[in-house]
Parts: structure tokens; sequence; C-alpha cells
């Protein structure tokens, strides 16, 4: 893989791209088997992951009706300020960045934490439920279209949805891959 399909990958949803392409040709999503809850082991590059517990001041504790509820109802309910990375058990999956690895990345975040007081970014694989990640630009675009995102980085490039002409589909997309 070239540098630019790297940097799609850091700046877009930071994934391993040679293993995306091994998925797409066998038409898997992910690799979760080998680590459960994580797209897979190659999807991490130039970071450490752990999962560690959320901090107390972060966390929100559950009611007592909250704990009567069952299943997805229980699943969904926030378990922290941060709810798109707070398990269950109030643990999050973290990767940290270094500037010196991925100075762009790091700049991203650094950026968000300026404009939020959040120096958390989700950092998750970038495609449609049941599609294997995107590996080229035309098809990021395309994702990007075919869901609700606002905005898509490529490379040095920012898109606006809005800004962009109507996207006509040429096939039922939805049916090209089976849901996992």
């Amino acid at each position: 893989m070239s540098g630019g399909l790297l940097a799609l990958g850091c700046l877009g949803a930071a994934g391993d791209l040679s293993e995306s392409v091994i998925k797409r040709a066998f038409g898997v999503k992910d690799s979760g088997s080998l680590l459960p809850g994580h797209g897979g082991l190659l999807d991490r590059i130039d970071s450490l992951l752990l999962t560690a517990p959320v901090k107390e001041s972060r966390r929100i504790a559950m009611t007592g009706e909250q704990n009567k509820l069952w299943g997805i109802a229980k699943l969904n309910v926030p378990r922290s300020d941060l709810p798109a990375i707070t398990h269950v058990d109030y643990s999050a999956r973290l990767q940290t960045v270094n500037r010196a690895d991925n100075s762009p990345y790091h700049e991203l975040i650094s950026e968000f934490r300026k404009l939020t007081g959040c120096g958390v970014i989700v950092n998750t694989s970038f495609n449609v439920r049941g599609e294997p990640i995107v590996c080229r630009p035309q098809e990021a675009y395309t994702c990007f279209m075919r869901t609700h995102m606002d905005y898509l980085v490529l490379g040095s490039y920012l898109l606006e949805k809005k800004a962009q002409g109507e996207f006509k589909e040429d096939k039922e997309w939805m049916k090209e891959f089976a849901l996992d």
C-alpha cells in the first residue's frame, strides 16, 4: 500500500489497509474473533492498545430502573460522558497516539481537544455494517455519501456532504454484502 493510502487510514478511520484488502477479498468485515470486541489485531498501527477503567469522574451510575433493564435496552444505557467508548463494565479500549509516530492524527486530536475540552476521538473501522473496511479514496467517498456522515477527510482535503452533488447509486448496494 502507498503512503497516501496509509494517510487515508490514519485520518479517516485508522486501520491496517493490507488487512482490509484481505478482508475485502474474502468478503468478511473483521477478524474480531482473534480479539473479541476489536476490529482485528492488525487494525492498529504505530500505537499502544490497552483496556483500562474509565475515570470515576466520567462515569454515570445506573439508576435502579436502568438496572432492571435487560438485553439491548440495558446495553444502550450510557455508562459515562463518553458513551461511544465506555463498555458495560466501565472499561474502555484505548489507543494512545504519539506525536512522533503519527503527527497528523495527534494534531487532529489536539485541535479537537482545544475546541471541545475533550481529548478523545472515536477511532473505528470505516465501513457500513457488513461491508469490508474502505481501502481506496473512491470507496471512502462512496461510504461517506451513503451514510449520515457530515464530513470526510481524504489526506489534506475536507469534504462537506452539503457541498457534494447528488449521489446516484447504480446498484442495490445494501444487498451486496450480508450483515455480520
